[in-house]
């Protein structure tokens, strides 16, 4: 049974193949991310830079396909540091949801740099600097405060909405598993009992078994009529054909 989950549709950075990638690397990315992205169980994150224009992403363009009505698609933005200066106010409306509006809504996050990775800085100072960036930012503070910046608000929010999605999808996760236990049940109907635990009535139940083999391939030698199912035996056909 597919159960909710989470799944990141980013930007497809790899669009032109380099040595020992296949040419196609681009469409075999995409067909991967919307595999996972199409189905009614998935939580999409839409992970897009934060100097880059949202409305244009590829990860946006590939969720809003499959989720037209963003119930089940959450955006988050990255590198806030990197906004050009003037342009903060806009990055704020998009993560108060007020351009491009989502059910799930916007959160920002700055993850370490790679000089941070480089020299090694632990995830715990790694957050520390990145609560500090947005408390202190003029722009973002304002979003910090919210609760819509910083990765342990987002850890929040995702758990948060995973839970929620999990709810929403019990009913029909719990109607697929009955109609797989009905067909289940049908299948195992047409074998009949199983071999007894004794011995003794296991070999009976074998006889039995022998002689109703028996019987039918005697009928067969005959032509008498045999249902397997709801099909005749082919006697039956044959007689119909050459009549």
């Amino acid at each position: 049974m597919p159960t909710p989950h989470l799944r990141g549709s980013a930007q497809l950075r790899a669009q032109v193949a380099v040595k020992g990638q296949p040419e196609n690397i681009g469409d075999q990315i995409k067909r991967l991310i919307q595999k996972f992205i199409t189905k009614q169980e998935t939580i999409s994150l839409v992970v897009v830079p934060s100097n880059v224009d949202i409305a244009t992403t590829e990860a946006l363009k590939m969720a809003q396909e499959v989720d037209p009505n963003g119930d089940r698609t959450l955006g988050i933005l990255t590198k806030p540091d990197l906004v050009d200066k003037g342009t903060e106010e806009s990055v704020v409306e998009i993560v108060r949801n007020l351009v491009i509006h989502l059910k799930k809504g916007y959160m920002i996050v700055k993850c370490r740099v790679q000089k941070e990775i480089t020299e090694r800085v632990s995830l715990t100072e790694a957050i520390e600097r990145e609560k500090a960036f947005f408390n202190d930012h003029v722009h973002f503070q304002i979003l910090y405060d919210e609760g819509r910046a910083t990765v342990p608000k987002l850890a929040e929010k995702l758990t948060l909405e995973l839970v929620l999605h999990i709810k929403r999808s019990l009913p029909q996760l719990e109607e697929q598993i009955k109609m797989k236990l009905a067909q289940t049940q049908a299948e195992l109907d047409k074998y009949g009992s199983g071999p007894p635990a004794e011995a003794a009535e296991r070999l009976c139940f074998l006889i039995d078994r022998v002689a109703a083999f028996t019987k039918d391939a005697i009928s067969l030698t005959t032509g008498e009529e045999i249902k397997f199912g709801g099909r005749l035996n082919m006697f039956a056909i044959l007689r119909k054909e050459f009549a």
